[in-house]
């Protein structure tokens, strides 16, 4: 039988039993089309940050690297009248220790005075007080607090504030700047720290140098945190909570859509047993019985996806029309520019191929889930 043949009877199925096809395509289409438009519009927040924090240091990315002060252990002296403080830190080679850190990563130190005049992420606390910050619309909500709870050190340390702590503070902190030409060369360089950012800084061990508390726990000679933009914090918070958390709920989906789908063709089966009767006795084979029921059940997954597209399209598209305006001007609070490209919360990725392989699958489980049904007919 030719494929167009098992294509053409499949339809003629589709149309015996209308209602109930119509009706499984769109459940499905439904489930399957509120993931696609929530995917559809996660993705299109975390392109929306990146793409405006690229545009504000001219798709530099910086790292601001400094001592440890942990290390530096507080002296207390009180007498009748007073209490005073001194601190007493370790001697440490900061930059050799940078040197270490950087080795290998293509970043380059560059001088504070030549980095950009950046008034981006500490300005996001003007939100907070602003009537106009939808506080209740959940969207707005994650945004702002992917912006706020993540926010990177927004400017250079005040080392002024370490000189009234005393002399030995002060000669201890250092700091430098390492500018990454690569977004993937600073994620790299983090994930080898093998540690994240979400707490706004990470520890290194800065070659395998450390030291020790008094109960043995470790303390980096060195923390970093990404400065001026939070590109990295922000693909963290995504990779490693929001799309895992989506990733379990469409696999729940994608089980409610098999099951809704197999009882659907179990239930057309029974109906079409005379169907299957009269193309046996018309010659056909087992072989060619399979072929017609599996192209029916591809056009039933077909139609289901393009429900499911249409619909993820529309809550995509109302979503990026009804919070255009309020998310460009929390990106340019943020980040101190406008969005260099319009905001259309629409982004693609494995997610949407993830859905269509599972349809396709859906498909071949339930086929095969029938099989003993064609060997009684």
């Amino acid at each position: 039988m030719k494929l167009s043949q098992a294509f053409r009877l499949g339809y003629r199925s589709i149309v015996a039993h209308k209602r109930r096809n119509l009706s499984t395509a769109l459940i499905v289409g439904v489930l399957f089309g509120l993931l696609i438009g929530i995917n559809f519009v996660l993705q299109g927040i975390e392109n929306s940050l990146v793409h405006t924090a690229d545009t504000a240091t001219a798709g530099n990315y910086y790292l601001l690297i400094s001592t440890n002060t942990a290390l530096c252990d507080v002296n207390v002296e009180a007498d009748d009248d007073n209490v005073s403080f001194s601190y007493s830190c370790p001697e440490l080679a900061f930059d050799s220790l940078v040197d270490r850190l950087l080795a290998d990563t293509g970043a380059q130190l560059v001088s504070p005075d030549t980095l950009p005049d950046f008034q981006g992420t500490g300005r996001l606390s003007m939100l907070e007080g602003d009537e106009s910050h939808p506080s209740h619309n959940p969207l707005d909500q994650l945004i702002f607090n992917l912006l706020s709870s993540n926010a990177p050190s927004a400017g250079l340390p005040d080392l002024d504030a370490y000189t009234d702590l005393g002399p030995a503070f002060a000669d201890f902190y250092r700091y430098a700047v390492a500018e990454f030409s690569s977004l993937r060369s600073l994620r790299d360089f983090f994930s080898a720290q093998d540690c994240t950012i979400r707490n706004e800084f990470c520890a290194s061990a800065a070659g395998g140098i450390t030291y020790v508390d008094d109960q043995d726990r470790p303390k980096p000679p060195l923390i970093f945190a990404q400065l001026f933009t939070n590109q990295v914090a922000v693909f963290d918070i995504f990779d490693e909570v929001i799309f895992p958390v989506f990733t379990f709920i469409e696999l729940i989906i994608i089980a409610i859509a098999f099951v809704i789908t197999l009882l659907t063709f179990l239930k057309v089966l029974q109906a079409e047993a005379p169907t299957i009767r009269l193309y046996r006795s018309l010659g056909a084979s087992t072989s060619d019985i399979y072929l017609i029921y599996a192209a029916y059940l591809l056009e039933i997954c077909l139609l289901s996806f393009v429900v499911a597209l249409l619909i993820g399209a529309v809550i995509a598209l109302t979503t990026s029309f009804m919070n255009t305006a309020h998310l460009g001007v929390m990106l340019a609070t943020a980040y101190g520019v406008n969005p260099s490209q319009p905001i259309l919360l629409i982004g693609f990725n494995w997610h949407l191929l993830l859905l269509v392989a599972s349809l396709l699958i859906t498909a071949v489980i339930a086929l095969l889930c029938s099989l003993p049904k064609f060997q009684r007919q």
